[in-house]
């Protein structure tokens, strides 16, 4: 009589009928149980673990005191005795003192004892271990608001575009800067995107404030960082309609940074020239560097890979980059000579390209009463049709960009002249499509950049130059690319691109296995009307067929090579 008892019922099977056992049994008179482990929980950045657990009072008598033991791998114990007032079958949640390991997995084990002083009554149910993941990466996302602060929010997302961290909004924290440091998995790699929100539509800045986002190390080295401006696109950044067709829907990051950081003392400079230089930090028996200039929120990206640990902005002579846009530049190391793709980008920093120290300005004549006027107009191509840009006193040279991004068709012209025929044989304009147009001067020995207006131009032919212009097109992607020797016995084949243009080009040569893997990623900034390389596939890949691809001035050519 006035005794508590437990019955336990049970079946073997898996909700089957059958027979049943039954067990009645008498607690304990003292009896303490770790009930479960609760934190920590997930992955973990650091190497001090604060354990919480569930302790469970399964004796008769109350529980007043209990000896908790606890250890990592079954290493050097920890004691904590815990003391309160426990009914039976209550539990209390209990914070242990914090316990130190290494980086890695790990194995946390937890027991009570010495339930009220005395023998537990039942073992079985004092001891529970727990696997602790220590292999997080940490980074800080730092957000400051705008005069709306409850309309921001941002996700990290991991490699398969999971969301594994998120903040915001932040209501009544209008223009304050708010840091959350966010411990990130590494279950799928170091390698993540981040991506913010405005539920207003007006960005960080700067038409309700002077808001701005960066992410950082735990060092305050700066990942990356804009102000996530109120145009092109103020309710996302990146953009939803990215400047640059690879750079994706969200900013690309990777835990930890690569080793080649830029110098710091190349940042925040906004006065550079074109001749100017850009330094990152050299990392032993590298060769090759990868510098990348981006515009976050625009969804742009610039990358140039040169065989030294500096660039020179006037080096970007295809796509250059524009006076007077704040670009964050960061720079990652070739690290063991196989391309950069599998390399990380190290932390950077903002700079400028300072339009009043480039030549003057020039774009497309704007001017409807003018007989040259080329903004806005229809134009035929593969004839005598012709734009004109605004003349510089001093030009010897204009190079003229002519970009589709729906099409995937970037091409710069080079004239002697302010004056442009719009008549070429290598990637000409298509009928029927428009082209944003822009003009860049050469002047004293230096190209301005592209930092005059950008103006539409439709190309409509009559109809008998339809066929000339598929055939110029068909001619090109047939002839311009050959591959020998081919097929190849030692994995090696030379690629050879004859009847360009004789002009700057940037080319990326990437060969492909059967199973889709790519096995060599090269970009090189060339000119001139030929263009060669030599690939050297690794002796071990297996024979058969790869494709190799190469990219004109953002028109690509396939071919198969074989490899006996």
């Amino acid at each position: 009589p006035n005794t508590n008892y437990l019955l336990n019922i049970w079946n073997d099977g898996a909700n089957a009928a059958g027979t049943f056992s039954i067990l009645l049994r008498r607690p304990a008179m003292n009896d303490a149980a770790v009930d479960n482990i609760l934190e920590p929980d997930g992955s973990l950045c650091t190497t001090v673990i604060v354990p919480k657990i569930r302790l469970r009072n399964n004796g008769e008598n109350a529980l007043t005191s209990a000896t908790i033991t606890y250890d990592i791998d079954g290493g050097t114990p920890q004691v904590f005795l815990w003391t309160g007032n426990l009914a039976y079958q209550q539990t209390e949640d209990v914070t242990l003192p914090s316990i130190s390991t290494t980086l890695g997995v790990h194995v946390l084990n937890v027991s009570s004892s010495l339930p009220n002083g005395a023998a537990d009554g039942i073992v079985s149910n004092d001891s529970y271990s727990k696997s602790v993941n220590i292999t997080g990466e940490s980074v800080v996302v730092a957000i400051t608001t705008d005069n709306n602060g409850g309309q921001i929010s941002w996700t990290i997302f991991d490699a398969f575009a999971f969301p594994v961290a998120s903040g915001g909004p932040y209501a009544g924290q209008n223009n304050q800067l708010i840091t959350t440091t966010a411990c990130l998995p590494t279950n799928f790699g170091g390698c993540y995107t981040f991506s913010l929100a405005d539920s207003g539509g007006d960005g960080l800045c700067c038409l309700a404030g002077n808001g701005s986002w960066e992410l950082r190390t735990l060092t305050n080295a700066v990942l990356l960082r804009d102000l996530f401006n109120s145009t092109p696109n103020g309710s996302n950044s990146p953009t939803t309609t990215p400047a640059s067709a690879g750079y994706g829907s969200a900013h690309q990051f990777c835990l930890p940074a690569g080793p080649s950081p830029i110098l710091s003392n190349e940042c925040a400079i906004f006065t550079n020239t074109l001749q100017n230089k850009v330094y990152t930090t050299p990392v032993a028996g590298v060769l090759n560097y990868q510098f990348e200039f981006s515009n976050p929120d625009a969804g742009f990206f610039r990358r140039i890979t040169v065989p030294r640990n500096w660039v020179k902005f006037s080096e970007m002579v295809t796509n250059p980059l524009t006076p007077g846009v704040v670009y964050f530049t960061r720079a990652r190391a070739d690290v063991g000579l196989d391309g950069v793709s599998n390399d990380r980008f190290g932390t950077g920093c903002e700079m400028a390209i300072d339009p009043n120290q480039v030549p003057g300005c020039t774009q497309l004549i704007n001017d409807i009463l003018l007989p040259t006027h080329s903004c806005g107009v229809t134009k035929p191509f593969g004839g005598s049709g012709k734009i004109w840009a605004v003349p510089v006193l001093g030009g010897t040279q204009y190079r003229f960009r002519f970009v589709n991004v729906g099409e995937g068709y970037a091409r710069n012209i080079v004239r002697p002249s302010y004056v442009c025929l719009l008549s070429w044989t290598q990637f000409p304009l298509v009928n029927g499509s428009t082209y944003d147009v822009s003009v860049e001067v050469f002047v004293n020995g230096v190209w301005s950049g592209f930092c005059g207006a950008t103006c539409q131009v439709s190309i409509l032919n009559p109809p008998a130059s339809v066929s000339r212009s598929v055939e110029a097109t068909t001619s090109m992607v047939n002839d311009a690319m050959s591959i020998f020797p081919n097929p190849t016995r030692d994995g090696n084949a030379t690629v050879v691109l004859n009847g360009l243009s004789d002009m700057d080009h940037t080319i990326s040569v990437e060969v492909y296995d059967m199973f889709g893997k790519r096995v060599i990623s090269e970009q090189h900034n060339t000119s001139g009307d030929r263009f060669s390389t030599l690939l050297e596939l690794d002796r071990t890949n297996a024979s058969g067929i790869y494709l190799v691809n190469v990219t004109v001035d953002g028109v690509m050519t396939t071919q198969r090579l074989s490899v006996l």
